[in-house]
Formats: C-alpha cells, structure tokens, sequence
C-alpha cells in the first residue's frame, strides 16, 4: 500500500481542513470521533493516531492512501457550519504561550513553534495556523535554553541544610524531604545522614535507613557508594564514618534493630515514606525520642490515612526542577481510549504504539495493572511490528515483565537491567513492579493503560520518563484515561495544608526574620494592588507569627477586565494571612467550601458558620467573602464554564488564575550574629544575598556609617580583609607618630602612596572609622 508524506499538496490540504475542524472541536479526539461517525462503515477505520501524526508537522512523516482517503471522505460530509466553536479559546491559549516565551538566537522556527505549541497544549499545526508558520519570529520558552545547560543540583545543597536545621533545631522530631521522582531525593537523605554522623556527639552513632524492597536498599547502597567516590559535598571523613555507621534494613527487620541499638541511633532515614502508614512502621511512630527523616515523592495518600509528618523540612516542584534542567518538561499527548475487554480499543492502542515509535517515541515504557495484561499487550505490540516495513525496531525491543516473569525468560530483575541496555525499545510492565524505584533516563516516554484515583502513583510512573539523559530533549506522557497530572508537574504537594481540588497556583518564599518576614509579605501585597486596609490589617496579624514558624498568605483574584498584558500589571486582589492562630479556621473554611462550592447559595450564611460577620472596610470577614467568590470562579474557569482564560493568562491543565497561595518558612542561611550586625545597614538584603551565594568566599564584613543615620555594609573576602587589615595596622602607626591636629593631612598623604585598592572607593574615604579599636568591633566582624 503506498504511503503519502505530510509535505505532500494533497496532505497539506487534508491537514489544513483538520486544524479547521480541531479549532471548532478543541481536541484530536473529538475530531477522530466526528470523522468516524461521517464516515461509518464505508472507510477503514481512523485512529486517533492517525490524525495526531497529520497534525504533528513532522513533514518526514507519512500516512497510507487508506487513511488519507478515509479522512478525506470524512471531510467531504462535514455540515457547513459559521460557528467558531472553541476557536476563540484555543487561539488565546496559543497567543498567550506565543507572549510568555523570550526572544532567543539560535533556534529555528520550527523548534520556537513546537515550544509555543507545547505550552499551549495544542498539536503543532494548529499553533503553525494560528501564529503563522511563515511570520513567526524566533520565540523559545526559557526553560528551552535551560535544558541546554548543564543541570543545576545546588538545589540539593539546600534541601539538605534545610533537613539538618529542622532536625537540630526543632521539637517536631519527624521531618519531610519531598523531592519528585528524579530529583536525587536518595542523594540528598544520604547526604543528611553522612552529615549527621559527622556532627553528632555521640561515641558509637548510627543511621538506620529503612526501606520495605529489597531492590530499593540495593539502589541506596549503590548511592552511597557513588558518593563515596566522588568525593565532594560530604564531610572529609565519610569512609571511616561508614564503619558500620549506615545500615540499611528492611521494615519487617525494624523491631529488632531498634531495640538491638537503642542509645545509639543518630537518625532513622524512612524511604518511600509514603508508606509510613503501614502498622509495619509503628515502632518508629511510637518511640517520640527518635528523630527520623521521611523521604518521598508523594506525600498524599489515596486513603488520607497519616504518614506522621510533624515538618516539611524540604519540598520541590516537577517544574522547578524542569527549570534547573534537572529534568525533561513533559508533553502530555491526548488521552487514548482502552478497553481491555475490547479488542479494536486493544489493537487501536498497539497501533498507537508502533506508529509513535517509529519517529517520536525513542524508549517507550507502557505501564499496566496486571500481569496478563503484560504479557497480552506486549504480544499483540509485537505482531504489530511484524506487519510493519522499514520500522526502527525489531522483535527483540519489544518486550514485557511483570513480577513473575518476563517475555525472554529472565527474572525480572535481571530483564529491567537488560531493557536499560537498549537505547530504543518498547517495555510493558505492570505498575506494582516499575512505579517505585525503577530508573531508566533514556526511557522518553509513559503510557499508561489505568484509571488511579491516585495523582502522586500516576505521577511516580509518569515521572519515569522525565530523568536527563544524553541527547534527550522531549518527554511524552499518554493517559489512556485523562487525569490532570499536568498541574501537580507545575506544582509541588500541598501535603497537611489546604486543598487542591481548586488548583491554586503556589509560591514558595524564605525568611530569615520576622523583620525580613513583613518585608516580603507588604512587597507581595502591594504587589499585588491588595486594598490600603486589608494590606493593614494582615501587616498588623504577623505579630501572631513566632520567630521560626511558618505561614501562607492566600492572594483571591478580583474580577477583571482589562487585557490580557496588563493582567500580571494591574489586576486586583484580596488576601488572607494563615498563621498559627488562625490556621484550623482558615484551613476548615476553604476545605469545606471546596466539597460544598455548588451546593452553597448563599455565602454569608455559609461564612457565619465559622466567623462573626464584620462587614466594616478591609475585615477579615469582607476578605473571606473574596476568597469564596474566587473559589467558585476558579471552578468555572477549570471546568471551562467560564470566559475568563483570555484575559486572566489561564493555561488550562495549570494552576487557577483566581488562587495564589504563598508559603514562607523559616531558614537560617546566614548566622545570627551577621543578621544582629547588619540591623542598621540599609543594604542589608543585598549583602546577605550576596553571602548566601558563596559564604565560604567572605571572610570579613565592615560597615561605614552614612551622614544621616544607619550604615552601608560591605563583604571582604580573603585577600581583601588581609589588605584592609594590613594598612589599617600602618595607618594606625602613622597617625601614632603625628600631632593630632596633622591626622586628616596624613591619611590623605597615605591614600597618595597607594597605588592598587582592592576596596570600594567609600572604605577609603571613611577609613577613619575603622581605626580606633573600640568603634572598629561596632563596624567590622570576622565571618567564621
């Protein structure tokens, strides 16, 4: 049968009517669907595939006359028709990608338009109609650029200062560490247990890491070993440390090695601690003098049983690792309809399979809930590529395992070591055995065949395909049944807080101190354009907050009118403050409401359940009020009920517009001494930031005072607070040797002796300061 390639007139044409018809509908599937219907039985059956590989711009691609002339048929029957459908929505989701991307030399069109239509979820030909393949400009999201760079770990530096501090400095004793699957959350724990070793003082101290697979304590051991013999960002002395200081033990062993080890034990790292619900993990639950570190990727369980977290000590994003380069940002292809019960669902699926991988998809994990449907499915794939000319792979790279077996015979074990081997190939694998542990980076693509109700188990299977690997720059995931995994990508876990069923879109923020704590909170409201009054009122509620504790601040979107521009610039919003004090009410309130929204009429009489009416300007009540207005107008707009994604930038299958939640915690990234030090400087942000970037660089920080009260603060590293030091010591002898009346004269005739002053100009000018020992303490401190 021949085949006709996408860069053919007659291809072209069928492909421009399709983008008519997908901008009427909104989806491949839709037009799939109404295309079969105009078509019955007189025509080859059409697969969503199909469609999506006309759609797709790849012009090295092809389709056979069976199906061009299928879909050709289809067309011919479509009623004429004025209406715009959804036409309106999609070209402002497309424009709105199109106006978030950066300028940026050195990609093609073509690579800036699949960037454009990856952000707005449209196939590529539709974003080609919309913008204009000819007239677009070189526009490439930044996170493009980033993904070239090498990526950046630093941020496991921070996770694991953030575990210590938690861990030494709290009564909580059970802290979270929450990284994504791929994020180096293994790394990361053991990094925390090497440095707890390494301060503790304790004679004979140990670190219990605790697993519940025998598989997952081999891939921690290999970890281990991989830092060991690189060497850097652990204590000198690690090797010696590990004379049987870290043992990994499974949870069934746990009972006894507590009991064995009782006034010994540093820390109890738990992996996967997600399943610290299990009975199996009471000891550590009930033994409240051990402090122990829970590992995970999903902290949210499907049946909200606790797994006994007391502080999130670290929590990341998909997205903010996507950003870092750490990971490969997902396309999310339309969802596949399956039937495992029907055979033309099953065969449509494996046909799905084989044309994907024949240009696209480059290693294909296929994620199943049984294991006949493993072994079912990898079959009927194979057949498939029998049938197939000219195809990339052979029988030998489609494959499948399960628990019990594998198609070559093989232990499973050893059968996923052979699939990381390949460079291209086809696994189906059920999810009891690959959803934890299993780490493959060249894997580039995840269907998964089964509903969960579960968003953190599809997001462990879906991660697998996001881990960087050699020349791999595009991740796909394909659902056979659509969940919206897309936001919890963007977002990190709102574990214990409020909930998600509404989507806010989340920040995350440091504070150093309660002074630095209200700074960020009045930029953030202002920013904001928050009314004078409630600006007031939350400003005055941070009182409640205790040095150390955390806090949220919920930004309830305002309606808006204006363009879609300005929306960031000048659209309004009100705001609530979530403190200690009045975390169980707020939580309550905005938990309810998210299971009740529809069913409430009347949202004063809900609200006066909980609160007090104060209808006075700028109260908490009004400000409440706001919030549940916001909510069910973030219900409309994630149930495309209503016309607001325009103007308010709204990408569907991300956050809300209407919610914006904001969480600052406590981190203590610079000494206490250098914050009292810097109390008075009027650069003191910018200093700190400058320290934490590199403190091991700065050895000395001085002060100069300013004409009209306060000081400016400057940083020294090494060689310059020897050089200050050394002068300091010469000009001390100078004026020691003049009359007093002459000491401006000399200190002027000493700067003309220097010739290379490694300082700032004002160090120089206000040098006095710094000489006589007594103001000198008040105006410089060693740094440590």
């Amino acid at each position: 049968m021949s085949r006709h390639h996408l860069s053919e007139d007659r291809v072209r044409l069928v492909i421009s009517n399709l983008v008519d018809l997908y901008c009427k509908l909104g989806s491949v599937s839709k037009v799939t669907k109404v295309l079969e219907e105009l078509v019955g039985d007189e025509a080859k059956t059409l697969h969503i595939n199909r469609i999506q590989t006309l759609l797709s711009g790849e012009v090295t691609r092809s389709v056979n006359t069976d199906t061009l002339e299928s879909i050709e048929l289809g067309l011919s029957r479509l009623p004429r028709n004025t209406d715009k459908g959804e036409e309106d929505v999609i070209r402002a989701r497309i424009l709105n990608a199109e106006s978030l991307l950066a300028p940026i030399s050195g990609f093609t069109d073509k690579e800036n338009l699949s960037q454009v239509a990856k952000k707005a979820e449209v196939p590529y030909e539709i974003a080609a109609s919309v913008l204009g393949a000819q007239e677009i400009t070189p526009s490439h999201l930044a996170e493009k650029n980033e993904r070239d760079k090498k990526p950046d770990w630093s941020y496991q530096d921070l996770a694991v200062s953030s575990c210590l501090q938690a861990l030494e400095g709290s009564q909580k004793k059970r802290v979270g560490l929450i990284v994504p699957t791929g994020g180096g959350k293994t790394r990361i724990a053991l990094r925390v247990g090497l440095e707890a070793l390494d301060r503790t003082d304790r004679e004979d101290p140990i670190v219990i890491w605790v697993t519940h697979r025998r598989f997952l304590e081999r891939q921690a051991r290999s970890d281990l070993q991989k830092l060991l013999n690189e060497g850097n960002k652990i204590p000198k002395d690690s090797a010696a440390l590990l004379e049987g200081r870290i043992k990994f033990v499974m949870v069934s062993e746990l009972e006894g090695i507590l009991s064995e080890h009782s006034g010994s034990i540093e820390l109890i790292i738990v992996d996967e601690g997600h399943h610290m619900a299990a009975p199996s993990y009471r000891e550590i639950i009930e033994t409240p003098s051990l402090r122990v570190l829970v590992v995970t990727a999903t902290p949210i369980r499907t049946d909200g049983n606790d797994i006994h977290i007391d502080e999130i000590a670290y929590t990341t994003s998909y997205r903010n690792l996507i950003n870092l380069g750490v990971l490969v940002e997902p396309s999310f292809l339309d969802p596949i309809t399956l039937d495992w019960k029907d055979s033309e669902t099953l065969q449509n699926l494996a046909d799905y399979v084989i044309d994907q991988t024949e240009s696209v998809f480059q290693k294909t994990l296929i994620v199943v809930s049984q294991k006949d449907y493993a072994e079912k499915l990898g079959e009927l794939i194979l057949d498939k590529l029998d049938g197939t000319f000219g195809h990339p792979l052979d029988a030998q790279d489609v494959c499948w395992v399960h628990g019990e077996a594998s198609s070559n015979g093989s232990k499973p074990v050893d059968f996923l070591e052979q699939f990381r081997n390949k460079d291209r190939a086809v696994l189906v694998a059920t999810n009891q055995l690959i959803a934890e542990g299993f780490d493959d980076p060249k894997v580039d693509s995840v269907v998964v065949t089964y509903p969960s109700k579960s968003i953190g188990h599809l997001m462990q299977v879906a991660g697998r395909a996001l881990r960087q690997a050699p020349d791999k720059k595009n991740a796909y995931i394909v659902q056979c049944r659509e969940s919206e995994l897309s936001y919890h990508i963007e977002e990190r876990w709102l574990y214990e807080d409020i909930s998600d069923f509404l989507r806010p879109h989340l920040e995350d923020c440091k504070y150093r101190n309660i002074t630095d704590l209200k700074r960020q909170i009045a930029q953030k409201l202002n920013d904001m354009n928050v009314e004078k009054n409630v600006q007031r009122r939350i400003l005055s509620e941070i009182q409640h907050v205790n040095h150390g504790d955390s806090c949220s601040l919920l930004l309830t979107g305002m309606p808006y009118a204006g363009s879609s521009d300005n929306f960031s610039s000048y659209s309004k919003w009100g705001a609530i403050l979530s403190t200690e004090k009045n975390r169980s009410q707020f939580t309550k309130v905005f938990n309810d409401f998210s299971d009740l929204y529809l069913m409430v009429k009347d949202h004063n009489k809900y609200l006066e359940k909980y609160m007090h009416c104060d209808t006075s300007r700028g109260s908490e009540w009004k400000s409440y009020i706001d919030m549940l207005s916001s909510m069910y107008a973030a219900h409309k707009e994630l149930s495309n009920q209503g016309l607001t994604a325009t103007n308010r930038n709204y990408i569907h299958g991300h956050g809300t517009s209407w919610l914006t939640y904001v969480t600052f915690r406590y981190f203590q990234d610079v000494p206490t001494d250098l914050e009292t030090f810097l109390e008075n400087s009027v650069n003191r942000y910018d200093v700190v930031n400058e320290y934490i970037k590199n403190s091991k660089s700065w050895h000395l920080v001085i002060k100069i005072q300013l004409p009209l009260g306060g000081t400016l603060a400057f940083l020294l590293d090494e060689a310059q607070a020897e050089w200050l030091n050394y002068q300091r010591n010469n000009l001390q002898k100078r004026l020691l040797s003049c009359r007093p009346e002459d000491s401006f004269a000399s200190i002027a005739s000493w700067r003309m002796t220097l010739k290379k002053v490694p300082l700032h100009a004002l160090i120089l000018e206000r040098i006095s300061d710094l000489l006589s020992d007594e103001p000198n303490q008040n105006l410089s401190m060693q740094l440590k």
